[in-house]
């Protein structure tokens, strides 16, 4: 809340990345109560990321459009988080349970690919000047 009205929200929804796929890794490899602190720390980067998209949906979509680009965000986001992302760590496995390690590491490596792409967004100078349908 905070934060997003003094800082860039494309930088932001970066270090919510880099920190979700950062504590992912520490989680896999650490032992005891450290993966009790890592997991808390997945959660909080996790999370966080999802309302800093429905943020920087204001910033490109005409202000008329709001509701459709924030349910577009939300239906995006719960198809892709809630439907297909529990799919891929049985289909990266094969379906073992020994494998889980590797498919998590996989994720949290996608995760920080994709961060590229935060950074292709174009820089919004003033809310509803940049819109993304043309």
């Amino acid at each position: 809340g905070l934060l997003v009205g003094k800082m860039n929200k494309r930088v932001l929804l970066a270090v919510s990345f880099i920190g979700t796929s950062l504590s992912l890794f520490a989680y896999l490899y650490v032992s005891g109560m450290f993966t009790t602190l890592f997991l808390a720390l997945f959660g909080l980067f996790t999370f966080s990321g999802f309302p800093l998209f429905f943020s920087l949906t204001s910033d490109y979509v005409p202000r008329g459009s709001s509701t459709t680009g924030n349910a577009l965000v939300w239906g995006l986001g719960m198809t892709g988080g809630s439907v297909i992302g529990p799919l891929l760590p049985p289909l990266i496995t094969g379906g073992s349970f020994a494998g889980l390690t590797f498919a998590f590491a996989v994720l949290a490596l996608i995760n920080l690919i994709i961060i590229a792409g935060i950074f292709m967004l174009p820089e919004v100078s003033e809310v509803g000047k940049v819109s993304l349908f043309g």
